[in-house]
């Protein structure tokens, strides 16, 4: 049987590191919840414009939602389980869930780039951003934009690698959210094909980061020898805790967030 251990800090914390992580975790819900909220938002406002790239845009904007709820549900899961029936704590149903929503959303982007590419063939296709319209559209849409920036503000104050990565995908969202709007407002305005043609690039940007997002969890699945610098760091913690005790090297494993020993 192996004994698992947390790739993290001792769980002794004071009083400044339990605010800290108290702050940390307000900001990851406070993170999430606005996810929520302003992908629905996006995504009314997209429908009702009947801009493609609008719509692709807010298919990408999907992923920090989903990501958001995987890693919310495992870790309730993983509260109240006895390590001695589960020493692994349950660990792959993160990454299982992942790639299986990823397969889902992957199969949307490709649904919405055949759609965007026979649109360019064969154009029949009508905006509805006339008058006041075009208006609350672009406001809800910078709206959205605008909170974003706050969010990844937000999260960058924080030295936590998990928001770091929060802050990283609403920066992401930033920026596409410009490219959907502005190829909305263009194709409206000017060149119909332009709307087609950015949510062409914007699916294949969400079917890459979605396949990304499966190659990672695929490894993670997978167990993987610890990295050689956790190794050394083992191996001496194990040699120096009792003179009589001889190491050559302990086997370790990586699953999906933790190290495990392995006899």
């Amino acid at each position: 049987m192996g004994i698992a251990i947390d790739g993290g800090l001792f769980s002794d914390m004071n009083s400044q590191e339990v605010a800290e992580k108290r702050k940390i975790r307000t900001a990851v819900w406070v993170s999430n919840l606005a996810n929520v909220v302003l992908c629905a938002a996006k995504g009314y406002v997209s429908l009702r414009s009947g801009s493609v790239a609008l719509i692709a845009s807010t298919v990408d904007n999907l992923l920090n939602v989903v990501s958001g709820f995987i890693l919310w549900s495992t870790a309730i899961s993983l509260q109240k389980l006895d390590p001695r029936t589960y020493p692994a704590r349950k660990e792959r149903i993160r990454p299982v869930g992942v790639v299986s929503v990823a397969s889902v959303m992957a199969t949307i982007g490709l649904q919405s780039l055949i759609g965007s590419c026979g649109a360019l063939v064969a154009p029949e296709y009508s905006f509805f951003l006339q008058g006041n319209r075009m208006k609350w559209v672009v406001g809800i849409v910078v709206f959205v934009t605008f909170v974003k920036s706050l969010l990844a503000n937000y999260c960058k104050a924080f030295r936590n690698e998990l928001l770091k990565a929060y802050a990283q995908d609403h920066v992401y969202d930033i920026i596409i959210n410009i490219i959907g709007l502005g190829a909305a407002i263009i194709g409206h305005r000017s060149a119909w094909w332009v709307d087609h043609t950015g949510a062409i690039l914007l699916s294949l940007y969400t079917m890459r980061l979605w396949c990304v997002k499966v190659l990672e969890n695929v490894n993670s699945l997978v167990e993987q020898t610890a990295p050689p610098d956790y190794l050394q760091k083992l191996t001496h913690l194990c040699s120096n805790h009792h003179e009589d005790v001889r190491v050559v090297r302990p086997p370790a494993l990586r699953i999906p967030s933790r190290f495990r020993l392995m006899n």
